[in-house]
């Protein structure tokens, strides 16, 4: 059984082209009692699209690939795919479709260079530089032939047909030395790989150009080459144009009896396929060889006839002309009617859209209000709601307050009471006469509650100016470590005598700053005081200082 389109093709090769149909014919018959498999299905179909496309059947030519290109994607059979992609995009290019024969070539190109196959690769750019010379992009058709020159450099044949289509760009542009050198390489190559029908092709157009170069030595061996290829073959289009070519070289020549035959021979043909072009052509060259030789009569009827049928081509191409330019104008104006039409259609539609849309605004409007209504009552109800709890918070926090400065008060008071009993015991004794201690000793004691009374009082007025918000700081430069350094000192004694771990961490180099040495030396004892009354015995107390923070770790 055949299972992809490389083993249904080889089965295909004991078979003419021509004879595609009996294959399938005989595969259907084989298979007459089951079904026959889908990958074999897509060959035939593939075979059948490329007799159709061979004999002019474009369009029934694509429907047979396409559907067998789905199966090949389907199956994944790559080798069919590729296949039926390049014969769709022949029969694409034949029905002018331009536009989606380079869409399918760019995308078979992608998947080309992923694979890198580069036999595609080259048939892709080939394909897209025809395509662009359709669409008269001509720098851009000249990209993609130069591309695939150089992926086809190990292919002789491929190599000569790139040439061959770079050499007609070149022709088509007028480039008529750059088409000369593509040819005479494409003849070299298309003489390598053994194909002489497209060496004979190659050497119709060197024909030609030298021809319009004006070097009738040079046209001349090529002209003969393809004349005697030409003259024998089946297609009459292009033997007629090699006789009218040939004509031409004797007029070149100044051979006009050679002129003359060949003339001849190529106005037969034209009348035979109905080519007027080359019958205007072969009749002017016969009236210009008559003219030379002196035959005058027969070079006025020649160019009668030639006139004659010029007179009828322009004018066959201005009624075609007419024609187009008819059906154009009824084109736009059916557009036209069409466009109003739909035109009309979409005013009504719109006159539709806007009465719907001014429905929708106003129940949109109604809407947001009775929102914008309920949301106002919920702000106010929330508002409302913040504020009751605001007023508690104060409430709240003004009787945390007022608890603060109650026990404040009672400490602050405690405090008080222990310096006035030191200093007002000792003066109740001297004013009674009653005293019978070391009057000098007390003298200090009270001096000393004084001045802690004057500390407290002075305490209290910072705790009031910092609740106020008017405490100032009176900040000096100084060295910090240095400030520090005594106060955190002075505590040693008293771990000492508490038996706790006392260790002080300075910074060997100053740390100058701007600061307050009064209030900076209350926050320093405050915090060492605390953390000797809070920590127990053999516990352990870290005095830390830095250039950013300082520290007691207790």
């Amino acid at each position: 059984m055949l299972h992809d389109a490389g083993l249904a093709l080889e089965a295909c090769k004991p078979f003419p082209r021509d004879s595609v149909a009996v294959f399938t014919m005989r595969v259907k018959k084989s298979f007459s009692e089951k079904e026959i498999p889908q990958e074999l299905q897509a060959v035939l179909l593939l075979l059948e699209g490329k007799v159709a496309a061979r004999t002019g059947e474009h369009e029934s030519a694509l429907g047979k690939l396409k559907t067998g290109k789905k199966v090949f994607e389907k199956t994944g059979e790559q080798r069919g795919l590729n296949a039926a992609n390049v014969v769709i995009l022949s029969c694409l290019s034949a029905l002018g479709r331009s536009a989606e024969a380079i869409e399918l070539a760019q995308q078979v190109l992608e998947t080309a260079t992923a694979a890198r196959d580069t036999a595609l690769m080259t048939s892709m750019y080939m394909s897209l530089g025809h395509e662009m010379v359709t669409t008269r992009q001509f720098s851009e058709a000249e990209d993609y032939q130069k591309r695939a020159l150089l992926l086809s450099k190990n292919d002789t044949r491929t190599t000569a047909l790139v040439q061959f289509y770079l050499g007609n760009l070149h022709l088509m542009r007028q480039h008529l030395d750059s088409s000369v050198i593509y040819f005479e390489k494409a003849a070299t190559n298309f003489t390598k790989s053994g194909d002489s029908a497209n060496v004979y092709s190659v050497a119709m157009q060197l024909c030609t150009v030298w021809q319009m170069l004006q070097h009738p030595e040079k046209s001349g061996p090529w002209c003969e080459k393809a004349a005697r290829y030409f003259e024998i073959g089946p297609d009459l289009y292009r033997r007629a144009i090699m006789m009218a070519y040939m004509a031409q070289q004797g007029i070149a020549e100044g051979d006009y009896q050679k002129a003359i035959e060949y003339a001849r021979k190529a106005a037969g043909l034209g009348e035979k396929t109905n080519n007027r072009d080359i019958q205007v052509k072969a009749h002017r060259i016969l009236a210009d060889a008559f003219s030379a030789t002196g035959r005058w009569e027969e070079a006025y009827e020649h160019l009668h006839v030639a006139t004659g049928l010029h007179d009828s081509l322009q004018l066959e191409a201005w009624n075609q002309q007419i024609a187009e330019t008819e059906a154009r104008f009824r084109t736009r104006e059916q557009k036209a009617t069409i466009a109003e039409q739909q035109l009309e259609l979409e005013r009504e539609k719109n006159s539709r859209q806007v009465l719907i849309l001014i429905g929708l605004i106003l129940l949109i409007l109604i809407g947001s209000w009775f929102v914008w209504q309920r949301v106002k009552q919920y702000n106010l109800a929330l508002e409302a709601e913040h504020t009751l709890a605001l007023e508690r918070a104060r409430a709240e926090k003004h009787a945390e307050s007022d608890q603060l400065k109650s026990t404040f008060l009672a400490n602050i008071s405690h405090e008080f009471r222990t310096p006035l009993t030191l200093i007002i015991a000792p003066l109740k004794e001297m004013r009674a006469g009653t005293f019978r201690g070391d009057l000098h000793k007390y003298y200090g004691i009270m001096e000393r509650n004084a001045k802690r009374l004057l500390q407290l009082v002075n305490e209290l007025l910072d705790l009031a100016r910092l609740e106020s918000g008017s405490m100032e700081l009176r900040q000096q430069p100084g060295d910090l470590v240095g400030f520090l350094r005594p106060l955190a000192y002075s505590f040693e004694s008293l771990a000492g005598q508490k038996q706790i771990r006392y260790r002080v961490e300075l910074p060997a180099q100053p740390v100058f700053v701007y600061f307050d040495r009064d209030k900076l030396e209350k926050i320093a004892l405050n915090l060492l005081s605390n953390a000797f009354k809070f920590t127990p015995e053999e516990g352990e107390i870290v005095f830390t200082v830095d250039g950013l923070r300082w520290t007691v770790d207790g």
